[in-house]
């Protein structure tokens, strides 16, 4: 397996220093009820609502190594009539991405280019998103060739999707 120096060395380990893989919750391991709804299951699909402007969450690098896609949806799944700014990064990268509009949002084809930023967290990859429009979308994960929804994982502390310490706003493009 190939890696690729990651923009953001040294960044997880003096961000959560007292932490690893370990603490990644899911949510079925967390009362929904008790986190502001930055994540949600409906139906057996996990969704993180983009109610901030920036939402940090992990997927295990195994998903991640899969083609998999990023669906941006409106929260009311109906077609969306303002225009809005999305940023991406994995890992402190601006990943490899392919962009397809929908009528109700976008999909983004994912090909992640692995790196690995620190081996407390070894088998996940961190992402967030940026919006410059909150509580108008949704995002959720899937697998290219199943369909599958993968799971989302996130720290205790970051269970409102917000980052513990604020990420260097320059390692992605808007869409």
């Amino acid at each position: 397996m190939i890696t690729l120096d990651c923009v953001n060395d040294g960044f997880i380990e003096s961000s959560y220093p007292d932490l690893d893989y370990t603490d990644l919750l899911t949510l079925s391991e967390k009362n929904e009820t008790e986190m502001n709804q930055a994540f949600f299951d409906k139906n057996g699909t996990n969704y993180i609502n983009l109610i901030n402007p920036i939402t940090v969450f992990w997927l295990k690098i195994e998903d991640s190594e899969l083609e998999h896609y990023l669906l941006i949806e409106n929260q009311n799944g109906e077609s969306i009539h303002k225009s809005f700014e999305i940023g991406l990064e994995a890992n402190g990268r601006d990943p490899e991405k392919e962009i397809e509009f929908l009528p109700n949002g976008l999909k983004i084809n994912l090909k992640n280019e692995l790196c690995i930023p620190d081996y407390k967290f070894l088998g996940f990859v961190r992402y967030i998103i940026y919006v410059n429009e909150t509580g108008l979308l949704k995002a959720s994960f899937y697998e290219t060739k199943n369909g599958d929804n993968l799971k989302l994982y996130f720290l205790e502390e970051e269970s409102n999707g917000m980052p513990k310490i604020a990420p260097n706003e320059t390692n992605y493009q808007n869409i």
